[in-house]
């Protein structure tokens, strides 16, 4: 339900704006563990990145796929040719600071860590010379075996100061006008 859910909540900001989402989900419900708020981190980074980079006119499609005990959650758009060189690496602008799409350079390496501690990864590749497909595995963990539990239950962070956290994720891509009925 994380991606649903997460989609679900993006593509009401995006339809705002007149940016195109398809989603393709699963079927059936896939039980596991995962840290809830950081895999919504994640989505929502890969898909800012995605809206950033496509071309005018373009749809984002986005699919969720289970293939045994991994998910793979792929983003594919028509997007400008870029240089993928660094994408991982903290703090490095591609191709420099003159492009005021590129950020300070944690996205992805926020997304890389998050499939990593998922027991998974990211994968960029070109199926064609228009299209860029971005894809995040997952392994779909359902022991405990491993897991560190405390006595103390904290409770969920509130990183957006109880407000839309999808206008916080999403402001480098949504118009101002997005913010303009906030409470």
């Amino acid at each position: 339900s994380v991606f649903d859910e997460s989609i679900e909540a993006i593509r009401t900001h995006l339809d705002s704006c007149g940016i195109v989402l398809q989603y393709d989900g699963l079927d059936t419900p896939v039980l596991g563990l995962a840290d809830r708020e950081m895999l919504e981190r994640a989505v929502y980074n890969l898909v800012s990145n995605a809206v950033k980079f496509m071309t005018a006119d373009s749809t984002l499609r986005t699919k969720l796929t289970q293939n045994g005990k991994q998910l793979s959650f792929t983003l594919q758009a028509a997007a400008e040719p870029s240089n993928t060189l660094g994408i991982f690496n903290r703090y490095q602008r591609q191709p420099g600071i003159e492009d005021s799409r590129y950020g300070i350079g944690l996205g992805m390496p926020l997304v890389r860590a998050v499939a990593s501690a998922h027991g998974g990864t990211v994968l960029i590749d070109h199926p064609d010379e228009q299209t860029t497909r971005i894809t995040m595995t997952i392994s779909i963990t359902t022991s405990t075996e491993n897991v560190v539990r405390s006595c103390i239950r904290l409770p969920m962070s509130n990183y957006a100061g109880d407000r839309d956290r999808g206008l916080l994720e999403l402001s480098e891509i949504l118009p101002a006008d997005a913010y303009q009925n906030m409470d």
